[in-house]
């Protein structure tokens, strides 16, 4: 290779001009090309292995290329205040290490004519140290390590596709990002050879006003550090490992998911554990997150997996609605985490084919708005909430409806955390067609309603031993219907307000020894059971409002 550098002594313009290099000549397919403070415009044809720009400004005309191949390093590297205009075509192919190196305030520029193509087993498609690559045209990278490394500003209103990416498809480490409203981002890992690739790997703001998909990223599609992702369309994640996997680091990151923002999880993997969203910093959804197919969690809260060098608190706050169906587990939240469903969140879980637990927290899960899951009626734990250290609080301000699921509350044995459920003044909790309607190991305070209907084995059981015992509070109104079982006690339950039990087929309220039953002197009791309440030695039955005992006609 030699160096053939810009001396401008033809027209002074164009790159076809043999005059205007140093040699007499145009640059050939074993030459380094060097334009130091010039305007060059390139109207034709031609190859070279490797082109630097300083201060310097190339215009790639419509109906021209360039192909740049089989450079020891740098193929295309921009210092200073350099551009390059893409109109026609660039193709980079066959370098060691850096496909297009930007640097300082240097620019460059595929128009929406313009067509750049990267295919190399080399480190870098396009490193933006500093400076601005921006993409309106159609780009294509692949076969790389990295398909594109920024550190300054990088935006794309095109196409652009990063292919059979080895390690990372897009390394954002400073500066802004952003996808605009006509710009699509395809990034899709290299099958069957590096399970570890990863989408996207952001440590800066990144917007998404357009589309992003990435594909067969087993590692994680998008990994964020200590920085944000706001979507205000579609992003769209394929057969992955990690959805999103945000703040591995720390527990700042946050992701931003905008009224017209839809997020779309897919994946049919049998051979990763396959998490949709995973966070360690906070979560903000106010348009659609769709998670569909066999995996194993949908939204994982917390830091079960990992551990981040700092205690921030991870946090969920859903305004808009999240569908999630095939999930084994479908929300997850650990170790001090939030999860809060606001007024005008919407949340549908299920059915599964492999069910584990629709919703578990053992930190704070807040429902104000609307839950609907289904589920298969054998699973025992449709919603869990246990108490590993410090307690779990499940409270309902809003709606649930649960079809073929139960509730399970538990503390995590004597000296543990403590576990409650609080149906709050304006909380609907309704349960049909489950094997057991609420499984109370700890604490489950109503306040407003709860309907349990057709459970096949048991409404009620209020846990309880020598060591350990459940409390149920009932403040206002409790409907048990059609269910075999309607009420077993081996804790306390206190009835306050109105109890009302029908159509029990075994015994109603079956209150074992050393049990507790209360019914306060302004409570109401209906049981109405084939035998309606039976009591067992040592039990305690304070029967001081009203008690109605009857069997089904």
């Amino acid at each position: 290779m030699f160096a053939q550098i810009w001396v401008g002594n033809g027209d002074g313009i164009s790159w076809g001009d043999g005059a205007n290099w140093s040699t007499n000549s145009v640059p050939t397919s074993s030459s380094n090309a060097v334009i130091n403070d010039a305007t060059v415009i390139l109207s034709d044809q031609y190859i070279v292995q490797s082109l630097s720009l300083d201060n310097a400004s190339l215009t790639i005309a419509q109906q021209s290329g360039i192909r740049i191949r089989g450079a020891d390093a740098i193929a295309l590297n921009l210092t200073g205040s350099s551009e390059v205009a893409i109109e026609g075509q660039l193709r980079i192919d066959d370098f060691q290490s850096t496909g297009i190196r930007i640097s300082d305030i240097s620019i460059v520029d595929v128009r929406p004519s313009g067509f750049l193509r990267i295919d190399s087993e080399g480190i870098t498609g396009v490193r933006v140290e500093s400076g601005t690559f921006n993409n309106s045209g159609d780009a294509i990278i692949e076969n790389i390590l990295v398909g594109l490394y920024s550190e300054g500003l990088t935006t794309n209103d095109g196409t652009l596709l990063i292919d059979n990416v080895q390690t990372i498809g897009i390394d954002h480490r400073n500066g802004d990002f952003k996808n605009c409203t006509s710009g699509r981002i395809e990034i899709i890992g290299k099958i069957n050879s590096n399970e570890n690739a990863i989408g996207i790997d952001t440590r800066s703001e990144l917007t998404n006003e357009g589309t992003i998909e990435v594909v067969s990223c087993y590692e994680a599609s998008i990994r964020i550090h200590q920085s944000v992702l706001i979507n205000k369309d579609s992003l769209i994640f394929r057969d992955y490992g990690m959805g999103i996997f945000g703040g591995i680091t720390t527990g700042s990151s946050l992701v931003h998911n905008e009224a017209s923002g839809v997020m779309y999880f897919k994946t049919s993997s049998e051979n990763h554990i396959t998490v949709a969203i995973s966070s360690y910093g906070t979560v903000n959804n106010h348009g659609k997150i769709i998670m569909l197919d066999r995996t194993d969690t949908g939204i994982h809260l917390g830091r079960q997996f990992m551990t981040p060098s700092n205690s921030a608190t991870a946090t969920f706050n859903n305004y808009g609605i999240i569908d999630c169906f095939g999930y084994a587990s479908s929300i997850f939240i650990f170790n001090e985490a939030i999860f809060k469903n606001h007024p005008t969140g919407e949340i549908i879980i299920g059915p599964t084919g492999e069910p584990n637990t629709a919703i578990f927290t053992n930190a704070s899960f807040t429902n104000e708005g609307q839950i609907f899951i289904e589920w298969p009626g054998t699973s025992e734990s449709c919603i869990a909430s246990y108490s590993s250290s410090g307690p779990a609080y499940f409270i309902n301000r809003g709606q649930i409806d649960l079809s073929g699921g139960s509730i399970s509350i538990q503390m995590n044995g004597p000296g543990g955390g403590r576990s409650v459920l609080i149906n709050d003044e304006t909380g609907v909790l309704n349960i049909s067609s489950a094997a057991r309607g609420i499984n109370l190991g700890d604490t489950l305070i109503n306040h407003n309603v709860i309907n349990i209907d057709n459970c096949h084995s048991i409404g009620v059981v209020v846990v309880g031993n020598l060591t350990e015992s459940s409390f149920l509070d009932n403040r206002d109104s409790m409907f048990i219907r059609n269910t075999r079982r309607p009420m077993s006690i081996a804790g306390e339950f206190q009835n306050s307000n109105y109890l009302e039990i029908e159509n029990g087929r075994d015994v109603g309220m079956q209150v074992e020894r050393n049990a507790i039953f209360k019914n306060t002197s302004s409570a109401f009791s209906s049981i109405e059971s084939d035998i309606p309440l039976v009591d067992s030695l040592g039990s305690i039955l304070d029967i001081q409002g009203e008690l109605i005992l009857s069997i089904p006609n």
